[in-house]
């Protein structure tokens, strides 16, 4: 394959990609089933925090905090 082809498929790609999202965001929303209202507690941000121990390929101890 070169590259000329490449050049003409990803923007085509792209365009496609744009054009199916525009569509898409002329639709109205679906309703959620009453299934899904119990999940609406774990909507919103979320503190987390990572603990890496010192280890061979790692030597030094690592901590990373997000939110």
């Amino acid at each position: 394959m070169s590259g000329s082809f490449f050049r003409f498929v990803a923007p085509c790609l792209t365009l496609g990609f744009l054009f199916g999202q525009v569509v898409r965001a002329g639709e109205e929303a679906v309703p959620k089933p009453p299934e899904l209202k119990v999940l609406d507690r774990l909507v919103g941000s979320w503190d987390a925090e990572s603990i890496s121990r010192p280890a061979e390929w790692t030597k030094p101890a690592l901590q990373t905090q997000t939110g």
